[in-house]
């Protein structure tokens, strides 16, 4: 199963938990608690899907304690992979991204809409904004060297 950390959380905003409305304050750009989403992402690892068929993590950990936390609760992955792009790249894919707000889904050149019904209700993810990913392109570097030394 591929798990991607923010569909996690997403899917929690959605659903109105408390820790759904929790996550809803986490200032774009920001990571949110490290608390939160560790145990988001051990409830979604110990779902019947991920236990049965493995898992593929995207977006998580994103830091050191976060690494450390899912190995101590016994989510150690066999493979890791950290993909380099540069920072000009990954601004203009993100420029060009948009979201379908039903589905969740992203689409852009390399992923075009199946339809143009969808095509047409798509909308720019405020999380893109160049100002969002110039936040996140700095915590990524914060954190990645350590992140690395985990695995």
């Amino acid at each position: 199963m591929k798990i991607s950390c923010s569909d996690v959380i997403r899917r929690e905003i959605e659903r109105h938990t408390e820790v759904g409305e929790a996550l809803a304050r986490v200032p774009l750009g920001r990571l949110a608690p490290d608390d939160l989403v560790i145990g988001l992402m051990r409830n979604r690892l110990l779902e019947t899907d991920c236990r049965m068929n493995g898992w593929i993590m995207e977006g998580f950990p994103r830091n050191a304690a976060q690494a450390t936390a899912m190995v101590s609760l016994g989510f150690e992955p066999s493979h890791v992979f950290f993909l380099n792009a540069s920072d000009a790249l990954v601004y203009s894919r993100l420029e060009e991204r948009r979201m379908d707000p039903f589905t969740g889904k992203f689409y852009s050149s390399f992923i075009p809409p199946p339809s143009d019904e969808i095509r047409l209700r798509l909308i720019k993810d405020p999380a893109d904004e160049p100002d969002v990913i110039k936040i996140r392109l700095r915590q990524y570097k914060e954190n990645s060297t350590a992140l690395m030394a985990e695995f």
